[in-house]
Formats: structure tokens, C-alpha cells, sequence
């Protein structure tokens, strides 16, 4: 239940703040001054999209506080506490929205988006505006409304489910069966290009130690060669080799070391090198020996790399990442050798899924039909007493098993039936021209329906409109009897209406020439009558309408006393 509703800067409101009890609540107020301000407020708080426009002006922002009472057994107190958001008996929302046209949600304090708000919202409130009739026109709201009313959810979304699944596996098929034709190219392309791989034994073959070792071969041959270059130059040659130099400038030296401590010195130095030179040569002859050069295996390595490079060119990878690319045509080939497999056991699926779907959409169109029938009792007998004496609402369900598209929605098609006059044919709803008629009969599915509800809190904006009269005064009664069973705001312009009501608010809009101001007013009994003589119309109130208010409120007590 709505228990308070708070606006700071909000629309021509610098701040409103009203308390709300169970019952019926009617708002009230002359053309222009704001009736529906609460309503556009509760539903921006419960989700709806923003508008920077809803700033007052002159002000940076705008803020809107509600607060719910609500049930221990209530599914919204249900739904907060599985988003640990709770707080204890009551909800609070908070809605904040900027002059850019940004706005903040919160729900208990704590950040919501705007998907949780309106979840929690059709937990809370119903609404139902002013032109609800015209959304009654639509075949899906139609629908909409038959299904809530036989609590048909489950089966609904099971169908839906099964819909989807269709839909999924068809597209899966669909793609199977195009590139079929296509399969028996790629399968010779995959084959082929296998093939290459394997001729390189591509699973087993250590690459990078193949291009190492074939790097290691491209070098040996120059490394033999500049190894007996220096050897020869070192010892090896019988004319110039270095060693026989140094030897022999060596010996040339010897006479002379012990005149000269330097050049003793120096013919030490001398021995020393000539040590180094047969050492160096020792291990060139060495690293010639390690150098096996085998002129077949060269060749075999310079032909592996040489595919390896022109592999990897043509499938656009390193070298080092062939055999990656090996087992992707490995699976591709698998794939397409297993597609019939495949178009098989997808078929089979949705042949399954179809007797599923079609098992589950009779049993929903046997329920919906069910559901027409005491439906369109309940609203016939309430458009009977709003006037329509001899008018007749009928629902048909028509099943229509012959579809192969499987709708999310079950395979009914649905019409609200209407014959506003006694000898008239029913027509579809959206045929019927007065819109009076059309005003009535909308508000008789409406009040049937919110019975099926378990909403708390059921909104009516000006539902209404283009009724007067008598007509008025028993939606007013129907209104009422809503009321004891749940909590019902109505913003109203008919007085036989507001005269019905628990509790009464007046809308006010005061101006000057720099301020416009809307206040929203509890009434008392004095006030109350006041506001109803106004209602009742005239350019002044009079005794006459005055006694006539009074008449309403006392018929009000009389109709809550039998």
C-alpha cells in the first residue's frame, strides 16, 4: 500500500507531500491545476523514462520520495529480500532527476536501475490512465489481459520457451543445410591441405629445433673453411706460417737475453705466444672434426624449411604455429564429415520440441477458452450495469493449429467481441464508434481483471472520461467496492464519483505574476462538500449545489450502510 508521497521541485510544485490510508482516494481539482501531478510522479518513481521538463523551474533538480507498506507475505517484499534490499515492513523509492534530463533510482536506500524499479513496480502498483481504452484496441493487449486474468504464466512461458528453442534449432538447421551444398569443395580443399601437413609429419616434427639445426648447417661450411684459413695461416704453411716467425725471431733473440732485462723479457713473452698458437690451432683442428657436414642431410633440412616457410605463407601463421593449424582442419574436416550426422539429430530435436510446443499451446488455448467464457459473463454483467442494458462482451478464442511458426504467444488468435446494443451483431472492439460506449466498456474489463490482481495498489487516471450521470455514480460505487479489498487512487473530474470515496484530496494551483504554485489539500467533510458543489458546476456555489453535494455523500453512506 502507498502510505506517502513526497515531490520537492517537481512539475509547478515546490513541495508536496501527502499521506495516504487504505480505501478509495479520489484527487480532485479545476482544469489545469495538476490532478494528475501524484500519478506522473508515481510513475516516474517506479521506473518510467525521465524528462527534464519535470524540473521546476528555477530549481537544479528535481526529488521524488514514496514509501509502500507492505505484507509479510508480499511478493515485492519477497523480491527485495532475494536482492537483499529489504527494509523491514516498508519500501522506500526515491527518484531524483536533473535540468539535463539525468536522473539517480534508488530502492531502500541503496541504487537501483531502472529494470529493478519497474520489476518491483508491478509488484506494487497497477496504473491505468486515461487512455487505456485506445491500448484495448491492440490484439496483444488483448491478450495480455486474458492470459493474466486465467493466470495462464507458466504455460505461457513454457510455450515461449519452446518457441525460442525452435527457433534456435531451425537456425541451426538452416545453416547445416546451406553450407551442405558447399561441403563437398571444402572437404577436397581440407583433405589436401592435410595432406601437406602430414607429408611434414607436422604432429611430430620439433620445429624449432629443425630450424636451428638447419641455421647451425647453412654455417658450417663457411666455419670449416675460415678454421683451415686460419690453421694454415697459423701453422701449416711452410713459408709464412706465424709460429715458424715468432720461432725463429725467438731464436734470433737468444744471444742477447742476458744483456737486457726487457728483452728477456720480451723473448718470454714471445714463448708464451707461441704456446697460445699451437693451443689455438690444436682447437681449430678440433671444431673441424665436430663439423660433420653431410651434404644429403643439408640438403634435407634446406627442403624442410623451405616447405615449412611456404606452408606457413599460405595459411598466413608463423611456422611454429602449423601444427595449430593442423588440427583446426583436422576438425573442420570432422565437422563437415559429421553435418548429415548433425542435420540428423537436429531434426530429430525439433520434431521432439514441436510435439512439445503443440502439446503445451492446446492445453494453453483450452484454458484460455475457459478463461473467455467466465470472462466475458463477468464483463457483460458489468457493462449491463453501467448502462448498457441488452449489450453483450464475448471473447473468442480461435486455435489455430495449422501455423509453422510456432508464436512465442501460443497459436490462438484472440478479439474482444462487442455488441453495445440489444439486436446488434458483436463486433470487434475496435469497431465500436462511441466513445462513451467505448470509455464504459473499458472500464468494465477493467474492473473485472483488477479483480484477478493481486496488486496492492490499483491507480485509475481519469478512467471516466465521456461518462456522467447515473453511469458515473455506479463507477463510483464499483470503484469503492475495489476499495475495501485494496488500496485505490482515482483522479476524477465527476463529483458522483469523489462523493464515493474514503478519503478526498483537492489539487490547487495558485499564480502571480512570478510564482505558480500546485498543492495538494486533504479535505474535511465541510471542505469536502464544497468541492463537490464546485464539481457539480456553475459559475458560483450555491445552496442548490451545496444540498445536492450533500445529497451525493449521504447516498455514499447509505450504499456502504446496506
Amino acid at each position: 500500500m502507498l502510505s506517502q508521497i513526497h515531490l520537492q521541485n517537481f512539475a509547478i510544485s515546490t513541495a508536496v507531500e501527502v499521506e495516504f490510508d487504505k480505501g478509495m482516494s479520489v484527487l480532485t481539482g479545476e482544469t489545469g491545476a495538476g490532478k494528475s501531478i501524484l500519478v506522473d510522479a508515481l510513475n516516474l518513481a517506479l521506473g518510467d523514462r525521465t524528462d527534464a521538463s519535470m524540473v521546476r523551474h528555477g530549481t537544479d533538480r528535481a526529488i521524488i520520495n514514496t514509501t509502500f507498506v507492505l505484507e509479510p507475505d508480499s511478493p515485492a517484499l519477497t523480491w527485495l529480500k532475494e536482492q537483499s534490499m529489504d527494509d523491514g515492513s516498508e519500501c522506500h523509492l526515491r527518484r531524483i532527476i536533473t535540468t539535463e534530463g539525468r536522473s539517480r533510482a534508488y530502492i531502500n536506500d541503496q541504487p537501483a536501475t531502472l529494470t529493478a524499479l519497474k520489476t518491483l513496480g508491478e509488484m506494487l502498483v497497477d496504473i491505468h490512465g486515461q487512455h487505456e481504452h485506445q491500448s484495448l484496441m491492440k490484439t496483444t493487449r488483448q491478450r495480455e489481459l486474458l492470459d493474466n486474468a486465467g493466470d495462464h504464466a507458466l504455460l505461457l512461458q513454457q510455450v515461449a520457451e519452446h518457441a525460442s528453442q525452435i527457433r534456435s534449432i531451425r537456425q541451426e538447421l538452416d545453416k547445416l543445410r546451406n553450407t551442405l551444398t558447399e561441403n563437398q569443395a571444402m572437404q577436397e580443399l581440407l583433405r589436401y591441405q592435410i595432406q601437406e601437413l602430414e607429408t611434414l609429419n607436422i604432429t611430430q616434427l620439433d620445429i624449432a629445433a629443425s630450424l636451428q639445426e638447419h641455421e647451425k648447417t647453412l654455417n658450417a661450411g663457411a666455419l670449416q673453411e675460415l678454421s683451415k684459413m686460419i690453421t694454415h695461416a697459423l701453422t701449416e704453411d711452410e713459408e709464412y706460417a706465424l709460429a715458424d716467425k715468432i720461432s725463429h725471431l725467438s731464436s734470433e733473440m737468444e744471444p742477447w737475453l742476458e744483456t737486457s732485462e726487457e728483452f728477456s723479457n720480451t723473448h718470454e713473452m714471445l714463448s708464451q705466444i707461441l704456446i697460445l698458437i699451437d693451443e689455438a690451432s690444436d682447437n681449430l683442428k678440433q671444431f673441424q672434426d665436430q663439423l660433420d657436414i653431410n651434404p644429403e642431410h643439408q640438403a634435407e633440412l634446406d627442403d624442410l624449411v623451405k616447405m615449412l616457410h611456404e606452408l606457413a605463407r599460405k595459411h598466413q601463421v608463423r611456422m611454429e604455429e602449423l601444427p595449430a593449424v593442423y588440427q583446426e582442419k583436422i576438425t573442420q574436416l570432422e565437422n563437415i564429415d559429421h553435418s548429415e550426422t548433425r542435420i540428423m539429430e537436429f531434426t530429430q530435436r525439433l520434431e521432439e520440441l514441436e510435439a512439445r510446443y503443440l502439446v503445451d499451446a492446446t492445453e494453453l488455448s483450452q484454458k484460455r477458452k475457459q478463461t473467455a467464457q467466465h470472462l466475458s459473463q463477468a464483463v457483460t454483467k458489468q457493462m449491463q450495469e453501467l448502462g448498457m442494458k441488452g449489450g453483450l462482451f464475448e471473447i473468442q478464442v480461435e486455435h489455430q493449429s495449422g501455423q509453422t511458426n510456432y508464436p512465442a504467444d501460443g497459436m490462438d488468435s484472440i478479439c474482444f467481441m462487442v455488441s453495445a446494443n440489444p439486436g446488434h451483431p458483436l463486433q470487434p472492439l475496435q469497431k465500436v464508434a462511441s466513445g462513451g460506449e467505448l470509455s464504459r466498456i473499458s472500464l468494465a474489463i477493467t474492473v473485472i481483471t483488477t479483480n484477478t490482481t493481486e496488486t496492492p495498489t490499483m491507480i485509475f487516471d481519469e478512467v471516466d472520461s465521456g461518462i456522467g450521470g447515473g453511469i458515473a455514480e455506479i463507477i463510483g460505487q464499483q470503484l469503492m467496492t475495489l476499495g475495501e479489498t485494496r488500496q485505490v487512487l482515482c483522479v476524477t473530474h465527476l463529483p458522483q464519483v469523489a462523493s464515493q470515496a474514503h478519503h478526498h484530496f483537492r489539487i490547487v494551483k495558485t499564480s502571480s505574476k512570478s510564482h505558480t504554485e500546485s498543492r495538494v489539500m486533504p479535505l474535511d467533510q465541510d471542505s469536502r462538500i464544497q468541492e463537490i458543489a464546485r464539481m457539480l458546476g456553475g459559475v458560483k456555489i450555491t445552496e442548490k449545489s451545496i444540498a445536492h453535494a450533500r445529497e451525493l455523500l449521504g447516498s455514499r453512506e447509505t450504499a456502504r450502510a446496506s
